[in-house]
């Protein structure tokens, strides 16, 4: 991969210039914000934290991508929110649903089989563009709180996670 390989496939970039998407730009302080908040709310342990410190990457690698707008930093863009998302489902997993430690983790891996195999679909939404890559993870919390909700019979986590979708 060449790594200094500028990336221009979507509609934001104005041009090629640093400040090109200023406002996709500035609005990654407010992931570095609800980090700091969360982090303070939470108490910074276990893996509360964990997903605080993540929050924190993901502003901190959107904005390098939004701004440099190269290969390397598409990477530092999309791999906090991978991790995000996977951490976020094993949470779930293990504090939501009771699973323990690896089974929990067993549950979490299945996410990307499901990303694969749904992307592909929300590809065909018009519209969606390259987002249709992130579309899976709201039908999965959607998915998550149905079954919280009305399978298993715990509707306060079900009507939580709805609106996180």
């Amino acid at each position: 991969m060449e790594w200094t390989r500028g990336i221009d496939a979507y509609c934001e970039r104005l041009d090629p210039g640093f400040w090109a998407e200023p406002v996709n730009a500035a609005t990654n302080a407010a992931f570095l914000l609800a980090a700091l908040i969360m982090w303070r709310r939470r108490g910074g342990q276990g893996l509360a934290a964990l997903l605080c410190a993540i929050l924190g990457l993901i502003g901190i690698g959107s904005f390098l991508f939004h701004t440099f707008a190269l290969a390397w930093a598409a990477l530092a863009d999309v791999l906090p929110i991978l991790s995000y998302i996977l951490a976020f489902v094993f949470a779930i997993n293990r504090d939501v649903w009771g699973l323990r430690p690896w089974p929990a983790a067993g549950l979490t891996a299945l996410f990307l089989p499901y990303a694969t195999a749904t992307v592909p679909l929300f590809q065909l939404v018009p519209g969606l563009g390259s987002s249709a890559a992130y579309a899976p993870v709201p039908l999965l919390i959607l998915i998550y709180a149905f079954l919280l909700r009305a399978a298993f019979r715990r509707p306060p986590a079900g009507w939580r996670l709805a609106p996180a979708s």
